[in-house]
Formats: C-alpha cells, sequence, structure tokens
C-alpha cells in the first residue's frame, strides 16, 4: 500500500519531535506568510480559472476534499474539475479564524472561513471549516491538503 507524501512527512516530523525530548510545534516565524496563502488562494478563485486554482495545490500529493462535492479530488486535473463547477459560485472567502502551526517545511492553517456566493442569481454565504496543509517546494508553498466543511450548525 502506497503511503501519501503527506503522512511520510507527517510521521517523519512527529518521530524526530518525539526524539528530540518532545519537542512541539510551535508559532511559524512566518506565520504571516502562511495566513496570506488564503489571500493568493482566494485571490486564483475571482480569476474564474480553474487552471490558476488549481496551480495552488501540489502537482505531487495534492488532495482536496471539497465543500459542495462528495468526490475526494486526488489530482490537478480533478482539482480544476471541481472548481469549474464551484468558480459558478463567484465565491469570495475570508477567513473568521485561524490556527497556524510549523513544523519545518509544512505549514498548517486551520479554522473557519465564509464564502460569499451567488447561488441562483442571489447572493449568499457559506460558513465551513477548514484546513489547510503546505509544503514548501522548489515553486513554493502548495497545498498538499485541503479539506473544508460546511458549519453543522447556523452560527450563533
Amino acid at each position: 500500500m502506497k503511503l501519501s507524501f503527506v503522512k511520510i512527512v507527517i510521521g517523519a516530523a512527529v518521530g524526530v519531535l518525539a526524539f528530540a525530548g518532545g519537542a512541539q510545534a510551535g508559532e511559524c516565524a512566518n506565520k504571516d506568510e502562511i495566513l496570506a496563502l488564503f489571500g493568493k488562494w482566494n485571490a486564483s478563485l475571482q480569476t474564474g480559472n480553474p487552471e490558476a486554482v488549481a496551480e495552488m495545490y501540489s502537482s505531487k500529493e495534492g488532495v482536496l476534499l471539497p465543500t459542495v462535492s462528495n468526490k475526494v479530488r486526488t489530482s490537478r486535473e480533478t482539482i480544476a474539475d471541481y472548481f469549474k463547477e464551484f468558480l459558478k459560485l463567484k465565491p469570495n472567502g475570508t477567513l473568521n479564524e485561524s490556527h497556524v502551526t510549523c513544523y519545518g517545511d509544512i505549514a498548517i492553517n486551520q479554522g473557519v472561513y465564509t464564502f460569499n456566493i451567488v447561488r441562483d442569481g442571489a447572493p449568499a454565504q457559506v460558513q465551513a471549516r477548514y484546513s489547510y496543509v503546505y509544503h514548501k517546494e522548489d515553486s513554493g508553498w502548495k497545498i498538499v491538503s485541503h479539506h473544508s466543511s460546511r458549519m453543522p450548525e447556523p452560527p450563533k
């Protein structure tokens, strides 16, 4: 059974941290850089180009568990295919709550975001939980795992 790159890297990071006397992940020295990756991703949505959005994901191991599809996307082609439909909603996202942690060349941003969308010609909002796992590749930070799921109850 093939282990994904993310599982190997995170497993290795956890092993190294445990071996190093229980060191823990900390806040990123470059937290603002990691938070800015969401802005870059959101800007790619504004282009209306699904391939531009898919470019944000690792070509090697990018995985998308999308908000409005039951299909797991595991390649840039299938990720772009998802965004062909999602971009029809004219999404524009805002981070409501973010928690950023780094493990060397792996960064995790997770929290809650809200999308303003246009559904059936009318403005609407969708709030969801998210997690992005980024890996710093030669071409810069790329998404290796992106999970998004609607909030189970309306915001209070």
